[in-house]
């Protein structure tokens, strides 16, 4: 967990544990406010600029966090925020300006494990970032080996297998993989997959939920268009049908 504690004085002021945060921007402008959120939510803060050389930064500097900082959603951020997610499983936080419901979905689309719009308060932001550090802490899925019908999922080290053979799974879709073997034969509600995957203030939205589910058929299905693994319930959720292979 990053903050330990809430001190109890009046003004509730954060007590941090320190650690490091990756601040990437692609224009400096508002890089001191949200300089200024991370050493409140207890982060010694590294700042790079948003370009090629952006992946160099995250593998040499090995930060606890990665906050891309995004004045506007551009199809040039986001590819580099692709690129970093398919090289390494760190939490990847998006702060920017625009709340438009389509720039949010291609920043979450893009791999971003949360997604906030800024001007942010102090007190939210360091919450959201401890949900974060929750959902994709390093000990989340430590020491277990989940196995139903034709895929296998090694906890430990994060990976997915189907009929032996690797499935290249984001850290969200492999956590919503995750919660649907754990409970294989049964319905999962919607809300339970969101509030596995992104947090229980993501309960209420499906179209996420719809848009991963379509990812993950198209990853581990035989034919994804008549999918017998994950099955709809409709009105319900999802189930994962481990019998059906």
């Amino acid at each position: 967990m990053v903050i330990d504690q809430l001190s109890l004085n009046g003004n509730a002021d954060i007590v941090p544990l320190r650690h490091k945060a990756l601040l990437l921007s692609a224009d400096p402008a508002g890089d001191a406010e949200i300089t200024e959120l991370l050493d409140h939510a207890g982060f010694d803060v590294d700042s790079v600029r948003l370009e090629e050389r952006t992946l160099d930064a995250v593998s040499q500097m090995r930060p606890r966090v990665i906050v891309l900082h995004l004045q506007e959603i551009k199809d040039e951020s986001l590819e580099i925020c692709k690129q970093m997610r398919q090289s390494t499983e760190m939490p990847i936080v998006i702060c920017s300006a625009s709340g438009r419901e389509w720039d949010i979905v291609r920043g979450l689309e893009a791999g971003a494990d949360e997604y906030l719009v800024m001007p942010l308060r102090t007190l939210e932001f360091a919450a959201r970032l401890r949900a974060v550090m929750r959902r994709v802490g390093e000990n989340e899925y430590r020491g277990d080996t989940l196995v139903a019908g034709p895929v296998e999922l090694r906890l430990d080290e994060h990976r997915a297998y189907r009929n032996g053979g690797q499935i290249d799974l984001t850290p969200t879709e492999f956590r919503l993989l995750v919660t649907l073997v754990r409970k294989s034969g049964q319905a999962v509600s919607h809300t339970e997959l969101l509030t596995q995957a992104w947090g229980p203030e993501y309960a209420g939205c499906r179209n996420y939920l719809r848009m991963y589910m379509r990812y993950l058929r198209n990853k581990i299905e035989e034919d994804p268009h008549n999918p017998r693994l994950i099955v709809s319930e409709w009105g319900v959720g999802y189930r994962f049908e481990a019998a059906a292979a």
